[in-house]
């Protein structure tokens, strides 16, 4: 493989089980100190380690009466000290849990101090007696399980704050990992705050990927039309994609579709009318339920449009839920003597049979736009 491409960094995994001592899987590093890899290439070498808490399986080192200070001794046995003596780099590949700390654990833990301080007797028991009689108060969600794991996450966080030289992957992101959760909470959708104010101060400068795509708006809208009944209607497929991370109701927002407005009212701010003939928009059908968008023709500073607005109604589903919740509204657009007409000076026209980003159409909540440029924006904007 170095052969092929001698750029290539080469990642090995720990074991399980080396001459008899047992430790997690993918976690034992022991045996590169006497029997170290060797490549083609040098300095092509990663070793790589797992590690994790009682939540994962009740190793014995978590009820040692010395715990936790007896982690960092642990760690360095199996796979730090790779790291710690310049033998080769180590990334720490897989460590995490569902808990993260108790709200009484150990000061020198929870302060974020080395994981060497020592605490004073008193303080240690008076630590235990507080721990003990939390746990007796909590018999169903707080075990001496959890209260180990989550001690044993910030001591390892600080310990890695310590030796920068360890980098690190935390496993895992989606929730599904039952025995340790994930960066998301159980509803796949909310990022766990506790975990991320843990890591924060561990985390590394952001990755700069020139290749990537900027990500998606907050609020978008889509839209799709046909001309149906030879050249007299106009039909749109309009769709509001909630991305953000918060629910958005429908009844505080308005679309807009906008129209041609003749350019000598617009310029001289004159008050417009509508096309000669203008306009019918009606909705043929919604998402979020029958008599649930109501239209209303309208203008401003010289420029027409039809605005599609949400209301309450029964059984309505207005409430677009976070990260990709959607709502579809197909209107209907034709003159009120259905003649003939090309909407392709509308400002808001969209030349597409399938759903695309609809820049010209507008979306406000709450009266603050969120999407779109409107030709009253455009008409400010300097000219370049």
């Amino acid at each position: 493989m170095l052969r092929a491409n001698p750029h290539l960094l080469i990642f090995v995994q720990g074991v399980q089980v080396y001459r008899g001592d047992y430790y997690w899987w993918g976690g034992n590093l022991e045996g590169a100190a006497t029997a170290p890899v060797r490549l083609a290439v040098p300095d092509r070498l990663v070793y790589e380690a797992h590690d994790y808490g009682a939540g994962v399986y009740g190793q014995g080192w978590f009820s040692e009466s010395d715990f936790p200070r007896n982690l960092p001794a642990l760690w360095r046995r199996h796979w730090a000290y790779l790291a710690e003596e310049g033998m080769a780099p180590v990334l720490l590949g897989e460590f995490g849990g569902r808990n993260v700390a108790l709200p009484y654990v150990p000061v020198a833990v929870r302060a974020g101090t080395p994981v060497t301080t020592t605490l004073t007797r008193a303080q240690e028991g008076i630590w235990q007696r507080t721990l003990v009689s939390y746990l007796a108060q909590h018999p169903v969600t707080t075990t001496l399980t959890r209260a180990q794991e989550g001690i044993w996450q910030r001591t390892l966080v600080s310990y890695l704050a310590q030796h920068p030289a360890i980098n690190f992957t935390y496993w895992g992101f989606t929730p599904d990992s039952g025995d340790t959760g994930g960066l998301l909470t159980d509803d796949w959708q909310t990022a766990n705050s506790a975990k991320q104010r843990l890591l924060a101060g561990i985390l590394a400068a952001a990755l700069p990927l020139p290749h990537a795509q900027a990500a998606p708006a907050p609020i978008r809208v889509l839209a799709s039309n046909k001309i149906v009944l030879y050249g007299q209607e106009q039909d749109l497929t309009l769709r509001i994609v909630n991305d953000g991370a918060q629910p958005l109701d429908l009844r505080h927002a308005e679309l807009r579709y906008w129209l041609d407005a003749p350019a000598s009212s617009a310029l001289a701010g004159q008050q417009p009318t509508l096309h000669p003939g203008w306009t019918n928009a009606a909705v043929a059908w919604a998402s979020t339920g029958p008599n649930t968008v109501l239209t209303k023709p309208d203008h401003e500073h010289g420029y027409p449009f039809v605005a599609l607005r949400f209301v309450a109604a029964p059984n309505a589903r207005e409430t677009l839920q976070p990260y990709g919740g959607n709502a579809t509204v197909v209107l209907r657009v034709h003159r009120i003597d259905w003649a003939p007409y090309s909407p392709t000076r509308d400002w808001s026209y969209v030349g597409s049979n399938v759903p695309i980003a609809a820049a010209h159409l507008t979306l406000s909540v709450n009266g603050r736009p969120v999407w779109g440029s409107s030709p009253p924006m455009a008409a400010k904007s300097p000219r370049p």
